[in-house]
C-alpha cells in the first residue's frame, strides 16, 4: 500500500512516527518505507528528503539501500547546492 504514497506521505510518514517516538516499535514499516523509497529517491522534493533522513536517524534505524540511493542521487546531480540551510540541518 505504500506505492499508493508521494514521496511527500512517505517522508511524513517516516517523521511522524520518529517524532512521536514510535519507530523502533514500529521497524518493518520503516522497512518498508525504505523500500519504497529507495527507488524513488529522485522524485523527492529537498525537504521530504531531508525529513525522510531525519527520521531514520532520530529512529536509530538505519538502511543501507535507502541510504546508499540517497548518497548516489545527491552526488550524482549535485543536489546538495539545491538544498537551502534548513533542509541540510
Amino acid at each position: 500500500r505504500l506505492d499508493r504514497f508521494s514521496d511527500q506521505g512517505l517522508s511524513n510518514l517516516a517523521w511522524a512516527f520518529a517524532a512521536a517516538g514510535e519507530a523502533q516499535r514500529h521497524e518493518k514499516l520503516f522497512g518498508a518505507i525504505a523500500q519504497e523509497a529507495a527507488p524513488r529517491v529522485a522524485e523527492f522534493q529537498p525537504q521530504g528528503f531531508s525529513n525522510l533522513a531525519w527520521a531514520f536517524s532520530t529512529a536509530e534505524l538505519s538502511s543501507s539501500e535507502l541510504f546508499t540511493a540517497m548518497a548516489s542521487e545527491i552526488a550524482k546531480q549535485n543536489r546538495a547546492a539545491r538544498f537551502n540551510p534548513q533542509e541540510i540541518a
